[in-house]
């Protein structure tokens, strides 16, 4: 497919995340987003407790995925291919050092992290419920959901986010200042689409 002839009408060009603004404002808030999380981290490393609190091991599940997530993001357009025709017509204004392999890493770590964090939320609010809601007691937590409430976020992050590895899905996109599962180029539904 050639990219001189691709229609691009879905692109009208004043995108916010195509300016300098768009590449540079992520970067601090991820930046952040990575610092409170560290700062859980340490607090929970830091209190008399440690890792023997069955909230602590969930907060620290759901602080190490923002981490992944915040700093994948954290990168914006760095890893989007340097040299490629059609991100070259998407008009980023951010520095563009990387390639394929790159672009595809950042949306790998990123779609990890999104997707474990919000199954991590979903182990907190289970938690909260088994020792609130239904007055069950630590120790049985912990023997009993625990290990679920670690294995379904890992898993099902995996899960969403190695298949599209293999199906080459990992592409910059127009609407968002990083690399995630698109297809590329963007809106193609063409089978000579390529990557």
């Amino acid at each position: 497919m050639d990219p001189n002839t691709y229609n691009y009408t879905a692109l009208d060009g004043d995108e916010v995340y195509q300016s300098a603004f768009g590449a540079i404002v992520p970067r601090y808030i991820s930046s952040l987003s990575t610092i409170g999380s560290c700062l859980i981290l340490y607090l929970i490393f830091m209190s008399p407790a440690g890792l023997s609190s069955v909230y602590h091991r969930i907060m620290l599940g759901v602080s190490v995925s923002d981490i992944v997530t915040s700093l994948a993001s954290c990168l914006t357009t760095l890893p989007m291919p340097k040299d490629e025709p059609f991100v070259n017509l998407y008009g980023f204004e951010g520095t563009r050092s990387g390639n394929t392999a790159t672009c595809t890493a950042q949306g790998f770590f990123y779609m990890t992290g999104n997707y474990c964090s919000f199954m991590y939320y979903a182990s907190l609010c289970t938690y909260y419920a088994c020792t609130i809601v239904f007055s069950i007691s630590e120790t049985k937590v912990k023997k009993k959901f625990e290990p679920w409430l670690h294995i379904v976020p890992i898993f099902t992050s995996l899960s969403f986010s190695i298949p599209p590895i293999f199906m080459e899905m990992y592409n910059p996109g127009f609407s968002l200042s990083w690399c995630t599962i698109r297809a590329h180029p963007n809106y193609c539904n063409d089978p000579d689409c390529v990557r």
